[in-house]
């Protein structure tokens, strides 16, 4: 019976982990290359880019769309709402201070 629980606890860290490391796929796609400086949430601030289907735009349409070609839209549509989603989270709680 100990073996059993050791097992089954195993493999609901195994899952726990495996749904952890799923959950910011969007970001770690343009964390790889957004640091710093260049961050997406720096360059929406500084082109005014408010929505996901904005970011979409600046990237099909930019001077970098190139590099963006292996994103599917569904990504930085998802991306956007994440970002924007995180920033909003950020003013409220600026704002209740």
């Amino acid at each position: 019976m100990k073996k059993f629980g050791m097992i089954v606890i195993a493999v609901l860290t195994i899952f726990a982990f495996s749904l952890s490391a799923s959950a910011g796929v969007v970001d770690d796609k343009c964390a790889k290359c957004h640091k710093g400086d260049k961050a997406v949430d720096k360059i929406a601030a500084k082109n005014g880019i408010k929505d996901g289907d904005a970011l979409l735009k600046a990237v099909r349409g930019g001077s970098k769309a190139g590099l963006h070609k292996n994103l599917s839209d569904e990504d930085i549509k998802a991306s956007g709402a994440e970002l924007f989603k995180a920033g909003k989270t950020k003013k409220k709680a600026a704002e209740g201070c």
